[in-house]
């Protein structure tokens, strides 16, 4: 990744300290973020355990049991109120992507998605020469 927004650990480990009047010490935001850490770790290994014995691991099993964005719908399904859903961010995502348009100092994020949604950028940058291609 080349952009890590985040919230201040700062901030919030002063949130806590004030919502529970403790006096603020640096230490406290190092403890909030290992926690908060372990327990993205345990949420993630959770998840993986559920979908393993539930069958949701093969490779392709988001693509096979999810509706694609065709707007696709099932025959005698009832009609929805609302169709479909838009949201326009200003183009706020691209901001903190591409730094022609993202000013400020680069900080890399060393996390890595462990969803099976999600594409490695080795993976990625193996359809570079496509792009140029289509």
């Amino acid at each position: 990744h080349c952009v890590c927004p985040r919230l201040s650990i700062h901030a919030e480990a002063k949130k806590l300290c004030h919502l529970h009047g403790v006096r603020y010490r640096c230490y406290l935001a190092e403890q909030l973020r290992t926690a908060f850490n372990v327990h993205l770790e345990l949420q993630q290994q959770i998840s993986c355990h559920l979908d393993k014995h539930l069958g949701h691991d093969t490779p392709n099993w988001w693509m096979l049991n999810s509706c694609p964005a065709c707007q696709y719908t099932l025959e005698q399904e009832p009609p929805l109120i609302y169709s479909i859903i838009c949201a326009c961010d200003s183009n706020n995502s691209a901001k903190l992507m591409d730094l022609a348009v993202h000013h400020g100092v680069e900080c890399l994020d060393p996390h890595s998605g462990t969803s099976s949604i999600w594409l490695s950028e080795p993976y990625v940058d193996g359809f570079a020469d496509e792009v140029g291609n289509a």
